[in-house]
């Protein structure tokens, strides 16, 4: 018996609405972190067609909902589509991504935060964790928990 469950895809998106810090602009804006992540090691995960596709498809759709695209990060596994390989998505240019975007964020922001991609929670355990394409399953430090996320 194997110690985890794959989940095929997840997709989750939460939305997150800032608590403290200083309003320096007048009116509060939204935010998007999208990640997808399909193109993993076959040893470890079956790879996934359609990630990067879906992420963008959900760009587009918040853009035309009225989200500024300066205001989206997008990060997935294509080099020739990404325009700069800091948003390659990657577990730690995940989290400085991420980290990065929190950081600027002021009280009255919003921020919604999705993931595709392979997902695994551990037999017997609570928690969940995204696997960004470096996840290695017998190493959670190269996952990202999100529990984690959501603090």
């Amino acid at each position: 018996m194997r110690p985890f469950k794959v989940c095929a895809v997840v997709a989750m998106s939460m939305l997150f609405s800032t608590i403290g810090g200083s309003a320096t602009h007048a009116t509060a804006a939204d935010f998007a972190f999208l990640v997808a992540a399909g193109d993993y090691d076959r040893t470890e995960l079956k790879p996934l067609k359609f990630a990067r596709a879906d992420i963008l498809a959900f760009q587009k759709a918040l853009i035309a909902a009225g989200y500024r695209e300066p205001n989206i990060v997008v990060m997935h596994d294509d080099p020739d589509h990404s325009p700069k390989t800091r948003y390659l998505s990657l577990r730690n240019r995940i989290v400085e991504e991420l980290t990065l975007l929190l950081a600027s964020l002021e009280a009255d922001d919003s921020l919604i935060v999705a993931f595709v991609g392979h997902g695994v929670q551990f037999s017997g355990e609570k928690e969940s964790f995204f696997c960004p394409n470096d996840a290695r399953l017998k190493n959670r430090e190269t996952l990202i928990s999100f529990a984690d996320v959501l603090k």
